[in-house]
């Protein structure tokens, strides 16, 4: 596991992915979710 991605989206700009997992004094059980349909981008 990662704590961090780099990549492209479609459109060519570029991104950061982020494991709040990794990130210390975040609670992952307190964020909102949002859902992301991955196969569209």
């Amino acid at each position: 596991m990662q704590s961090f991605a780099e990549g492209k989206t479609a459109a060519g700009a570029s991104m950061v992915a982020v494991n709040v997992r990794c990130l210390e004094g975040v609670d992952p059980d307190g964020l909102t979710l949002q859902k992301v349909d991955g196969a569209s981008y």
